[in-house]
C-alpha cells in the first residue's frame, strides 16, 4: 500500500511539471464542428443567386429601382452570377433598371477566391459502421413483420443491406475527396450614394479542378525573343 502511494505521488509529481498555468503563444485549437456547401454545378450557382437575392430584398425592400453593377472581377463564376442575379430579382417583382441613372439603388457582386494549404485534415465520419445504424433495426422488425417465418440468417443479410444504404445515405450529404484548397467569398450589396441599404456574404468551398472558373487570371506563355540589334 505504501509502494502504491509513493508511485501514485510520483507520478503527479511528473504529470503536474507537464502542464504549466501560461505559455508564450496561444495553444492552437479546433472550431466547432460546422459544414460549408461545395460549389460543383452551375445549378448549385442559381441556387447561391436565389438565396443572395431573397436576403437582399428582404434587407433593403423590393419596391426600389435597382441597378445591378458589372462586376470587377470577369470570371466566368461572376459573368453567371450577374445574369442569374438579375433573373431572380425580376422573378421576385423587383424592378431592375438597364441605366445607373434610372435606378434608386445600386447592386454590386463581388467576389474573393482564397487559396489554402495542401492536406488539410480530412472529415471524420461520426456515424459509426453500417450495422450499427438505426436502419439495421429497422429492417429487422420490418421483415419479421411481413414473414414470420423468414430465417434469422435472411434477417440479417437483408438487415445489413439495408444498413449498407442507411450509411450510404447519410454520406451521401458529405462531398467526396479532401477538403478542397480553394474557397471562395460571395458579397452582394445594395447602396447608393450615401448608404448601404443591405449586405449579405456567404462562403462556399470551390472544387480545385474547377478553379479556373472564379477567376479571371489568365496564365499566359513567356517568350523569349532573341535577334540581332538594328
Amino acid at each position: 500500500m505504501k509502494k502504491i502511494c509513493i508511485v501514485t505521488c510520483l507520478l503527479g509529481v511528473v504529470f503536474s511539471g507537464c502542464m504549466t498555468p501560461y505559455s508564450e503563444a496561444p495553444i492552437p485549437t479546433n472550431f466547432p464542428h460546422t459544414e460549408q456547401s461545395k460549389l460543383q454545378a452551375a445549378m448549385h450557382w442559381e441556387s447561391v443567386v436565389n438565396h443572395l437575392a431573397k436576403t437582399i430584398i428582404e434587407q433593403a425592400g423590393d419596391k426600389k429601382t435597382i441597378y445591378i453593377n458589372e462586376p470587377i472581377e470577369k470570371s466566368k463564376f461572376n459573368k453567371a452570377l450577374h445574369t442569374l442575379l438579375l433573373s431572380a430579382l425580376v422573378k421576385n417583382g423587383v424592378t431592375v433598371a438597364k441605366f445607373s441613372a434610372a435606378a434608386d439603388v445600386n447592386m454590386d457582386i463581388n467576389t474573393q477566391v482564397l487559396k489554402f494549404t495542401k492536406d488539410r485534415a480530412p472529415f471524420r465520419n461520426s456515424f459509426g459502421l453500417p450495422t450499427l445504424l438505426t436502419a439495421g433495426a429497422w429492417a429487422i422488425s420490418g421483415v419479421a413483420a411481413v414473414n414470420t417465418a423468414t430465417t434469422t440468417a435472411g434477417v440479417a443479410t437483408g438487415a445489413g443491406a439495408i444498413g449498407i444504404d442507411a450509411y450510404n445515405w447519410f454520406e451521401s450529404k458529405y462531398a467526396a475527396g479532401e477538403i478542397p484548397q480553394n474557397e471562395i467569398i460571395v458579397t452582394v450589396t445594395a447602396s447608393n450614394n450615401s448608404v448601404y441599404f443591405g449586405s449579405v456574404s456567404n462562403i462556399y468551398y470551390i472544387a480545385d479542378s474547377d478553379s479556373s472558373l472564379y477567376s479571371s487570371n489568365a496564365m499566359g506563355k513567356v517568350l523569349k525573343v532573341t535577334g540581332d540589334k538594328e
